[in-house]
């Protein structure tokens, strides 16, 4: 038996064993949470294991709620690092790390899928889906063509004090990882040439603890965030002349949340599923505007 016949029959054989999928992906990973954060190494270890080809391309440090930011210093230059086998950091944003996986470190392969996070804390809501370096990552792909999802796993803010702190969402990032893993191959396995239609990234939320979840939804985004930032005055002066301002964060009232929306499904336990086209246009009508442009 030749080499290369051996390798065939070795293939196939693992294939049947469970040891590669029958169709290995070419991914490239990336979050906002930075390239040593533990979901994201989790995530690569465990595409590694069912068998993909997987690029880790991911910014340095945390880079949560940078949305779209990126790097415009034309001509300029920033530090990407090869910190391990087929993992990479750059110093700058969530949006920088996709473009420098596509535009130079990948050399000229087109990865089959721009897979984002998971990221530590959900992405809810169309306010945070703007905001969310996490899925901006995935838009930035799919803006350029790749099929892209971006993943979230939820927090229960009443373990911040606990140690470890944010148990349930540790402990969820690695079934997190396993159900990623099996939407590949349910989508691969619909028969069309690319694992979602062209224009479309996927934004998924995973609610915690994991293992009490409903199973996955369909769900269109709510408006604000269920995770709201806002600033007040706090306990340092701020007065005609300015000062300093105190940053502050909130839970959205549940009776304001839109029935069926993502954060809705999200808070009653469901892994939410959100199609995104990453378009801010709309023709609803607006009264007044048409006459007005005339």
């Amino acid at each position: 038996m030749t080499k290369k016949m051996l390798a065939a029959v070795s293939l196939a054989v693992l294939v049947l064993l469970g040891g590669v999928p029958a169709h290995a992906l070419d991914i490239l990973l990336t979050n906002d949470d930075g390239w040593s954060a533990p979901g994201i190494q989790r995530m690569y270890a465990a595409l590694h294991k069912a068998g993909h080809k997987v690029t880790l391309v991911a910014p340095l440090g945390a880079q949560s709620g940078q949305g779209g930011a990126m790097n415009i210093h034309v001509g300029g230059y920033v530090d990407v690092v090869r910190q391990g086998d087929n993992m990479w950091s750059v110093d700058g944003t969530p949006v920088d790390a996709v473009r420098a996986g596509l535009d130079v470190i990948l050399d000229g392969r087109r990865p089959d899928l721009v897979l984002s996070g998971p990221n530590f804390g959900q992405n809810l809501a169309a306010q945070t889906a703007h905001q969310s370096g996490t899925v901006n990552a995935a838009l930035e792909a799919m803006f350029r063509g790749y099929s892209a999802i971006a993943v979230s796993v939820g927090i229960d803010i009443d373990e911040r004090n606990a140690k470890p702190a944010f148990g349930s969402t540790l402990a969820a990032f690695d079934p997190t990882a396993e159900l990623v893993i099996d939407l590949l191959k349910k989508l691969e396995a619909n028969g069309a040439d690319r694992l979602l239609p062209a224009g479309l990234a996927l934004n998924i939320n995973v609610p915690v603890p994991f293992a009490g979840h409903r199973g996955m939804r369909l769900a269109p985004l709510a408006g604000a965030s269920d995770v709201a930032i806002h600033w007040q005055r706090g306990e340092q002066a701020f007065g005609a002349d300015g000062g300093k301002l105190q940053v502050m964060m909130h839970l959205a009232d549940s009776a304001q949340v839109p029935r069926g929306s993502d954060i809705d499904l999200f808070r009653r336990g469901y892994i939410t599923v959100t199609p995104l086209d990453g378009r801010g246009d709309t023709l609803v009508a607006v009264p007044g505007l048409a006459e007005a442009l005339h």
